[in-house]
Protein backbone atom coordinates (compact mmCIF):
# COMPACT_ATOMS: atom_id res chain seq x y z
CA UNK A 1 0.00 0.00 0.00
CA UNK A 2 2.89 2.43 0.96
CA UNK A 3 4.48 1.79 -2.35
CA UNK A 4 1.46 2.94 -4.29
CA UNK A 5 1.38 5.75 -2.43
CA UNK A 6 4.70 6.68 -2.82
CA UNK A 7 3.94 5.77 -7.26
CA UNK A 8 1.30 8.31 -6.96
CA UNK A 9 3.34 10.89 -5.09
CA UNK A 10 6.06 10.28 -7.36
CA UNK A 11 4.04 10.50 -10.75
CA UNK A 12 2.00 13.77 -9.42
CA UNK A 13 5.08 15.70 -8.49
CA UNK A 14 6.43 14.71 -11.60
CA UNK A 15 3.18 16.02 -13.89
CA UNK A 16 3.43 19.49 -11.38
CA UNK A 17 7.36 19.65 -12.98
CA UNK A 18 6.35 18.88 -16.56
CA UNK A 19 3.32 21.36 -16.53
CA UNK A 20 5.41 23.97 -14.99
CA UNK A 21 7.61 24.37 -17.93
CA UNK A 22 4.40 24.06 -20.36
CA UNK A 23 3.03 26.69 -18.41
CA UNK A 24 5.69 29.17 -18.20
CA UNK A 25 3.93 32.43 -16.93
CA UNK A 26 7.00 34.18 -18.23
CA UNK A 27 7.32 34.13 -21.53
CA UNK A 28 3.80 34.32 -24.73
CA UNK A 29 2.94 30.82 -25.61
CA UNK A 30 1.13 29.70 -28.60
CA UNK A 31 -1.64 26.82 -27.66
CA UNK A 32 0.12 26.61 -24.61
CA UNK A 33 3.44 25.87 -25.92
CA UNK A 34 6.24 28.75 -24.67
CA UNK A 35 7.96 30.28 -27.57
CA UNK A 36 11.27 30.82 -25.78
CA UNK A 37 14.31 28.56 -25.20
CA UNK A 38 16.47 26.67 -27.67
CA UNK A 39 14.99 24.13 -30.32
CA UNK A 40 15.80 21.33 -28.13
CA UNK A 41 13.10 23.51 -25.59
CA UNK A 42 10.81 24.98 -28.09
CA UNK A 43 10.36 21.67 -30.53
CA UNK A 44 9.29 19.46 -28.10
CA UNK A 45 6.54 22.01 -26.64
CA UNK A 46 5.72 22.62 -30.72
CA UNK A 47 5.32 18.97 -30.80
CA UNK A 48 3.40 18.07 -28.26
CA UNK A 49 0.35 20.35 -29.55
CA UNK A 50 -0.18 19.04 -32.36
CA UNK A 51 3.13 20.26 -34.86
CA UNK A 52 4.50 18.08 -36.87
CA UNK A 53 8.34 19.18 -38.73
CA UNK A 54 8.28 19.21 -42.27
CA UNK A 55 10.74 18.13 -44.59
CA UNK A 56 12.30 21.84 -46.75
CA UNK A 57 14.64 21.26 -49.79
CA UNK A 58 15.35 24.79 -49.75
CA UNK A 59 15.59 25.24 -45.64
CA UNK A 60 17.67 27.71 -44.34
CA UNK A 61 20.19 26.36 -41.27
CA UNK A 62 17.94 28.30 -38.25
CA UNK A 63 14.69 28.45 -39.37
CA UNK A 64 12.33 24.84 -38.83
CA UNK A 65 9.05 24.30 -40.79
CA UNK A 66 6.07 22.97 -38.71
CA UNK A 67 2.83 22.03 -39.86
CA UNK A 68 -0.07 21.26 -37.87
CA UNK A 69 -3.78 22.96 -36.29
CA UNK A 70 -3.52 26.14 -34.49
CA UNK A 71 -6.41 26.81 -32.28
CA UNK A 72 -8.84 24.49 -34.45
CA UNK A 73 -7.43 25.29 -37.98
CA UNK A 74 -6.22 22.56 -39.85
CA UNK A 75 -3.07 22.35 -42.29
CA UNK A 76 -1.70 25.78 -40.66
CA UNK A 77 1.94 26.43 -41.53
CA UNK A 78 4.59 27.14 -38.71
CA UNK A 79 7.95 29.02 -39.30
CA UNK A 80 9.98 29.32 -36.27
CA UNK A 81 13.49 30.91 -36.85
CA UNK A 82 16.06 30.89 -34.22
CA UNK A 83 19.38 33.63 -33.53
CA UNK A 84 22.32 32.64 -35.22
CA UNK A 85 24.22 34.24 -32.15
CA UNK A 86 22.26 32.68 -29.13
CA UNK A 87 20.56 29.70 -30.79
CA UNK A 88 17.38 31.03 -28.92
CA UNK A 89 13.75 31.34 -30.55
CA UNK A 90 14.27 34.63 -32.42
CA UNK A 91 10.45 34.75 -34.38
CA UNK A 92 7.57 32.67 -35.18
CA UNK A 93 5.37 32.66 -37.67
CA UNK A 94 1.89 30.74 -38.13
CA UNK A 95 -0.04 31.42 -41.90
CA UNK A 96 -3.17 30.02 -42.69
CA UNK A 97 -4.67 29.82 -45.82
CA UNK A 98 -4.81 30.37 -48.73
CA UNK A 99 -8.80 30.98 -48.72
CA UNK A 100 -10.49 31.56 -51.77
CA UNK A 101 -13.48 32.74 -50.68
CA UNK A 102 -13.87 36.16 -48.72
CA UNK A 103 -16.52 33.79 -46.56
CA UNK A 104 -14.05 31.44 -45.70
CA UNK A 105 -11.86 34.02 -44.87
CA UNK A 106 -13.64 36.17 -43.07
CA UNK A 107 -14.80 33.01 -40.75
CA UNK A 108 -11.80 31.81 -40.31
CA UNK A 109 -10.27 35.31 -39.17
CA UNK A 110 -13.18 36.16 -36.70
CA UNK A 111 -12.54 32.58 -35.34
CA UNK A 112 -8.66 33.04 -34.60
CA UNK A 113 -8.94 36.58 -33.42
CA UNK A 114 -11.85 35.32 -30.54
CA UNK A 115 -9.66 32.19 -29.81
CA UNK A 116 -6.66 34.55 -29.32
CA UNK A 117 -8.20 37.13 -27.71
CA UNK A 118 -9.78 35.10 -24.89
CA UNK A 119 -6.24 33.74 -23.67
CA UNK A 120 -4.53 37.07 -24.57
CA UNK A 121 -6.95 40.06 -24.80
CA UNK A 122 -7.84 42.76 -27.31
CA UNK A 123 -6.32 43.49 -30.58
CA UNK A 124 -5.55 46.98 -31.38
CA UNK A 125 -5.66 48.45 -34.93
CA UNK A 126 -2.28 49.61 -36.75
CA UNK A 127 -2.07 51.75 -39.23
CA UNK A 128 -0.81 49.27 -41.83
CA UNK A 129 -4.07 47.56 -41.94
CA UNK A 130 -2.73 44.56 -39.23
CA UNK A 131 -3.40 44.09 -35.71
CA UNK A 132 -1.69 43.24 -32.79
CA UNK A 133 -1.52 42.16 -29.27
CA UNK A 134 1.22 43.18 -26.35
CA UNK A 135 1.11 41.99 -22.84
CA UNK A 136 4.01 41.67 -20.11
CA UNK A 137 4.97 38.72 -21.94
CA UNK A 138 5.53 39.16 -25.60
CA UNK A 139 3.74 40.39 -28.82
CA UNK A 140 1.39 39.04 -31.30
CA UNK A 141 0.57 40.94 -34.92
CA UNK A 142 -1.79 39.53 -36.92
CA UNK A 143 -1.37 40.57 -40.76
CA UNK A 144 -3.46 39.54 -44.02
CA UNK A 145 -1.89 38.73 -47.29
CA UNK A 146 -3.90 39.21 -50.55
CA UNK A 147 -2.46 36.68 -53.32
CA UNK A 148 -2.78 37.82 -57.05
CA UNK A 149 -5.61 35.07 -57.71
CA UNK A 150 -7.65 37.33 -54.82
CA UNK A 151 -7.07 34.53 -52.34
CA UNK A 152 -6.14 35.61 -48.37
CA UNK A 153 -3.99 34.21 -45.71
CA UNK A 154 -3.69 35.29 -42.43
CA UNK A 155 -0.53 35.02 -40.36
CA UNK A 156 0.72 35.64 -36.73
CA UNK A 157 3.48 36.80 -35.70
CA UNK A 158 5.26 36.20 -32.49
CA UNK A 159 8.52 37.79 -32.07
CA UNK A 160 11.05 36.67 -28.99
CA UNK A 161 9.29 37.84 -25.43
CA UNK A 162 12.43 39.95 -24.53
CA UNK A 163 14.16 41.06 -27.53
CA UNK A 164 11.15 43.13 -29.09
CA UNK A 165 9.05 43.71 -26.45
CA UNK A 166 10.87 46.98 -25.07
CA UNK A 167 11.28 47.75 -29.03
CA UNK A 168 7.36 47.17 -30.32
CA UNK A 169 6.32 49.12 -26.47
CA UNK A 170 7.69 52.95 -27.58
CA UNK A 171 6.53 52.16 -31.53
CA UNK A 172 2.77 50.76 -30.72
CA UNK A 173 2.07 53.41 -28.11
Amino acid sequence: MNRIALLVVSFMTSLMVCAQAIYDPKCITMMDAPLEGTDSAFIPALKSVGFVPVENDDEEEGTYHLKGDFYGIKDARLEVTVNDKTKLLSEATVTCGPYRTRELYERNQKYLLGKLQREWGNFKAKGDGSLYILTEYGYIRQSVTLHENGAHSISYYYPDSYTHLRAHETVLD
